[in-house]
């Protein structure tokens, strides 16, 4: 079984921070820190080569881009392929967009038991991902937008040329990058 454990956890400020520090705790992250700088997880990837971001509750979509921008082009330690969970209470189909635009690898909403969150954390862990870069957005492809409560796929090919990069995050050597592709619009 793939285990949070030997990763760590950032907790990014929000509402319900507590709630986010006790589900942390009960996956067994082995280093649960509050988020405060790049420069902080940068170091921190030198003892546990894969962290989590975990977000609660956001009331201000802004401020979140502000802390992931940094996070998502740095290119030290392979940070910005690290992955940013988004835990909720029932998000509004707005909640889920602003999640998505901001690059988030997991919405994760209430109830959330502890087999839930060790089977969706677990998931990031030792399995193909796919991200996507282009000048405005680098993160997993959520082509996806959601129409009267249906979510529905976007066409195949984007609007703009973008880098397609395939990796695993292996909790005892980080982020390998097993192929990068260059897609046309």
């Amino acid at each position: 079984m793939r285990s949070v454990i030997e990763c760590s956890a950032f907790l990014v400020e929000s509402k319900n921070n507590n709630f986010v520090k006790n589900l942390a705790q009960r996956a067994g992250f082995s280093h649960i820190l509050h988020f405060s700088s790049l420069a902080q997880v940068e170091q921190q990837a030198k003892q546990t080569p894969i962290c989590f971001f975990l977000f609660g509750q956001i009331d201000n979509f802004s401020k979140v881009s502000e802390i992931l921008r940094p996070i998502r082009i740095c290119k030290r330690h392979n940070v910005r392929f690290f992955p940013i969970i988004h835990l909720c209470d029932n998000p509004s189909s707005e909640i889920i967009k602003q999640s998505i635009a901001n690059g988030f690898d997991d919405i994760i909403a209430s109830p959330i038991n502890d087999e839930t969150i060790n089977r969706r954390l677990r998931k990031h862990l030792n399995n193909m991902a796919i991200y996507y870069e282009t000048a405005r957005f680098f993160g997993p492809d959520r082509r996806r937008i959601v129409e009267n409560n249906q979510i529905k796929r976007a066409p195949a090919r984007g609007i703009e040329k973008c880098m397609q990069y395939s990796f695993i995050r292996d909790p005892k050597t980080g982020v390998k990058i097993v192929n990068k592709v260059i897609e046309a619009a």
